[in-house]
């Protein structure tokens, strides 16, 4: 995860520890998720083109 995702995450988790709605809490945890997900296929697109660039099949 890089330094702005984690930023990202940080500040939602400061936005949903001062919020006293339900909606609003729910929908910053909601854009939390979103987050972290995006993080994840975005190292899982890295790795498969680093793992496409050294396969011995493409040489």
């Amino acid at each position: 995860m890089s330094d702005n995702e984690e930023w990202t995450i940080n500040q939602i988790d400061e936005l949903i520890k001062s919020q006293t709605s339900f909606l609003n809490r729910s929908l910053l945890e909601g854009c939390e998720r979103l987050v972290k997900e995006q993080a994840k296929r975005n190292d899982q697109a890295e790795n498969e083109i680093d793992g496409r660039s050294w396969s011995p099949e493409k040489w």
